[in-house]
Formats: structure tokens, C-alpha cells, sequence
């Protein structure tokens, strides 16, 4: 999360070597995305992409609201801009771990302890340069600077959240996003599993409407379930949900249909 243009988009390409950024209209995140890469010790990390620019601020709110850790990025050219103050206010109101990455380190006279500097006074971060306990990193998502330290260092935070997923039960989680394709008009969403497992087939009520999931995919692939933090797009959804819906699988559809 972070201000518009200070590199978010262009650090996740980075993560998982995409072009993403080169799609997007003037370059800024119209959306919510999301995918996971695993790392060199088989462990999964999902992230999502949240936007920048000041118009979606309400898409912001519900990516903080289905997330364990957040990284902050912020340009070393620019520093605190007024998105990068209210991603500070979100995670305090809603108590969620901060990672800061101070981005674009490879332009020429910057000064990332300035930035450092900055965040402290004015965004009252604790950063451990400062003797506080909120971890910092200085990166170049363009020249691939430091992002495998940076992946180990999100993996380290982790372990200290101690983060305990349970993959048994019936699916619960958050909405991020629902769309209607213009070819088909297929509808479908992109949905954070949080708990237990989604599997094809199962019957999932989104807010006041249920459905039979037909397709699962990831950014990747189709697949035939979703484990706790796994987001995924599913298909097959009768009516649109809102982002922000709750979701979760229920045994058959007369339990569904008592629910809706």
C-alpha cells in the first residue's frame, strides 16, 4: 500500500516478474489484485495490490481489512504523501503490522534516511532506526534492488505474527472485488480465503445470494480448491456481490437457501 506512483505496482512485478505495470491506464491500479509466489523454502505469501490515487481510497479499506501484514512503499524522491499518511491511520485503526520499503532508492541524490527520518516525526512511525519495533528497507523495485531481502524480511515478520492457518471446515473469507465480463457476460470475484478450504462444487453464500462454485483460478492456473490465504477468482456466481462481502461455503443449497 502507498501513495499513487511511488511504486507498488511496479514492486510486485518485480516479485513475480510480470509486466503488469505497462497495462494499466497512466499507470495507476484501477483495482484490487492479487496473486502468491512461493519461496525458496516452500512457503506461500499472497499479495495484494491495493491503488495509490486518492479516488480509491474505499478500495484501500477493504484490502487492509483481509490482510496480516502491511508492506508500505514509499519513494525515496517524494516521501510522505497524503495516501502514505492514511495507510499509516488505517493500519493503526484496524491494528495491523507495518513493513516499510522506501522505494527508488536508484535515483540519483536521494536520501532514504531522510525518508526514514520523515516517516518518524511526521507519520509517528517507531521505526527500528529509531528504536522502535517497525522493521525498514531500502529498495529498488526497478533495478530488482534488495527484493529478496525484502521477501525474507516479510517471512520473518511472519513468524513473529506467528500466523496459524486452519484448513479444516467449510470456507470462510472476504470479497475484494466482483466483475462482469464484456464478452460473456460472465460474472465472477476475487476473494481472500481465510479460513477452512474452498473446493469446486461447493455452494458459497456472498452476502444475500448463494451460488455453486463452478471454476476456481488463481493468477496463474485453474485449480480445484483454495487453502486459508489463498485469493482467488471464482466463477460461476449467480449475482454480484459487493467488495467487502463476507462469503462462506455452506453444506447444500436448503442450508443456503434458510441463510438467503
Amino acid at each position: 500500500m502507498g501513495h499513487v506512483d511511488h511504486g507498488k505496482t511496479t514492486l510486485l512485478d518485480a516479485l513475480r516478474d510480470s509486466k503488469v505495470v505497462d497495462t494499466e491506464f497512466g499507470g495507476i491500479t484501477q483495482k484490487i489484485g492479487a496473486f502468491h509466489n512461493i519461496s525458496e523454502d516452500g512457503k506461500r505469501i499472497t499479495y495484494i495490490d491495493t491503488p495509490g490515487h486518492e479516488a480509491f481510497s474505499n478500495m484501500r479499506i477493504r484490502g487492509s481489512q483481509c490482510t496480516d501484514l502491511i508492506v508500505l512503499v514509499v519513494s525515496a524522491a517524494d516521501g510522505i504523501q497524503q495516501q502514505t499518511l492514511e495507510v499509516i491511520n488505517l493500519a493503526k485503526s484496524n491494528n495491523i503490522s507495518i513493513l516499510v520499503a522506501i522505494n527508488k532508492i536508484d535515483i540519483p541524490g536521494v536520501t532514504p534516511e531522510d525518508i526514514e527520518k520523515e516517516l518518524h516525526e511526521k507519520g509517528n512511525l517507531h521505526l527500528e532506526s529509531f528504536g522502535g519495533n517497525i522493521p525498514v528497507i531500502h529498495i529498488s523495485a526497478k533495478e530488482m534492488k534488495n527484493i529478496d531481502l525484502l521477501e525474507e524480511l516479510i517471512l520473518f515478520e511472519t513468524e513473529l505474527l506467528d500466523l496459524k492457518e486452519t484448513q479444516d471446515g467449510f470456507a470462510e473469507g472476504t470479497v475484494l472485488e466482483a466483475r462482469r465480463s464484456n464478452s460473456n457476460e460472465q460474472k465472477s470475484c476475487t476473494i481472500v480465503v481465510q479460513k477452512g478450504t474452498l473446493k469446486k462444487g461447493d455452494i458459497v453464500v456472498f452476502g444475500d445470494n448463494y451460488c455453486k462454485i463452478k471454476q476456481i483460478r488463481d493468477d496463474k492456473v485453474f485449480v480445484d480448491s483454495a487453502l486459508p490465504s489463498h485469493a482467488v477468482e471464482v466463477i460461476g456466481i449467480k449475482d454480484l456481490p459487493k467488495s467487502g462481502d463476507i462469503f462462506f461455503a455452506v453444506e447444500d443449497e436448503i442450508t443456503a437457501e434458510l441463510i438467503c
